[in-house]
């Protein structure tokens, strides 16, 4: 009794969650049309799905698959479109795990519209290719380690004025927006190895940021936030221009 008082509380803010997943697809040349088209259902399958006294994910879900499935209906034979459709493929297979209403365990993919489960194969593998590259490249990056000794020799070479010229392209190709270590190598035309050693220097002293994003570890200067300290010493700020 409660669960179903709080579901019906909750209802429209639930919907509208599950419905971002229907507002954020992927678009082709008929993106405004396609817009449109989404609005509708929305203000349809809020309506419908309380008065058929649907879950708010079910409803989301429903409207989901009429979208996509109307959209597959008029342009299946276009080449550009295919990449769309695997797309979709995938979103729908995440919203079919959120839209589980328990009874027997059927894996998502089994429950997927039979036209949608070619199109998720191709989403799958792809994803599987994706992560097993983003694993080899955080395993190519993680192998190298340095003796703490090292690094803060490193630092004080730094912080004394002797910059070497590959820590300046190094800080230079990682400018903001965050980017692969990978990337910042190649752009620096340094080894990889040599990145991640400067890398590892500047961020240890937060000069370099690394966040994991989907599975990717990605990298960017500080220099922005270093130049907004009104607290940055001398030799901080000696060090910013020399790298700058």
């Amino acid at each position: 009794m409660f669960r179903k008082l709080k579901q019906a509380l909750t209802w429209d803010s639930d919907f509208d969650s599950a419905w971002r997943r229907v507002e954020s697809l992927p678009s082709g040349s008929e993106s405004r049309t396609w817009t449109r088209r989404i609005a509708e259902k929305k203000a349809y399958w809020r309506e419908q799905g309380k008065r058929q006294k649907m879950t708010a994910n079910g409803a989301a879900y429903t409207g989901l698959l009429e979208v996509i499935d109307g959209i597959y209906a008029e342009t299946r034979d276009r080449k550009d479109m295919q990449d769309v459709f695997v797309a979709f493929a995938g979103e729908l297979y995440y919203a079919t795990i959120e839209n589980y209403e328990g009874g027997p365990y059927v894996p998502p993919e089994q429950r997927l519209p039979d036209r949608w489960k070619p199109f998720y194969e191709t989403y799958r593998s792809r994803r599987n290719e994706k992560e097993a590259d983003l694993k080899q490249r955080a395993d190519e990056i993680g192998e190298h380690r340095f003796p703490r000794e090292e690094i803060g020799a490193a630092w004080n070479r730094l912080m004394s004025g002797d910059v070497p010229d590959e820590v300046r392209r190094i800080w230079k190709a990682s400018s903001p927006p965050r980017k692969s270590g990978h990337a910042i190598a190649k752009a620096a035309g340094v080894q990889l190895k040599d990145f991640v050693f400067w890398m590892v220097v500047l961020r240890d002293h937060g000069w370099m940021s690394e966040d994991v994003v989907q599975g990717e570890h990605l990298y960017a200067n500080q220099e922005a936030f270093l130049r907004g300290r009104p607290n940055l010493g001398d030799d901080m700020k000696a060090l910013l221009e020399n790298l700058s």
